[in-house]
């Protein structure tokens, strides 16, 4: 930040990861990107849509959600997820 350059973390792993970055760029004035899936590229391969809407959106009480094209800061304690859902995690 101080050298002027920009912070955009690729994370492309699952929610939990997505929201720990949210939370770190949340301190840094640059820090208003962060490069994720997008969930529209993978409507045609059913499969690989439902795995990355699980690791992304299933697997905890309280989903990441966009708004005008940006992430919301989660509000809740932590990194602002809530709980896991143990049936997501369980289902192979």
């Amino acid at each position: 930040e101080e050298e002027g350059l920009l912070c955009i973390p690729h994370c492309p792993w699952t929610g939990i990861a997505v929201a720990a970055h949210l939370n770190v760029l949340a301190t840094l004035g640059s820090g208003i990107l962060i490069e994720y899936p997008a969930f529209a590229g993978f409507r045609s391969l059913p499969e690989d849509h439902r795995r990355l809407e699980r690791a992304h959106r299933g697997l905890f009480e309280i989903p990441l959600e966009q708004r005008g094209g940006y992430l919301e800061l989660p509000t809740s304690p932590g990194l602002g997820l809530g709980d896991l859902v143990m049936e997501e995690i369980r289902e192979p």
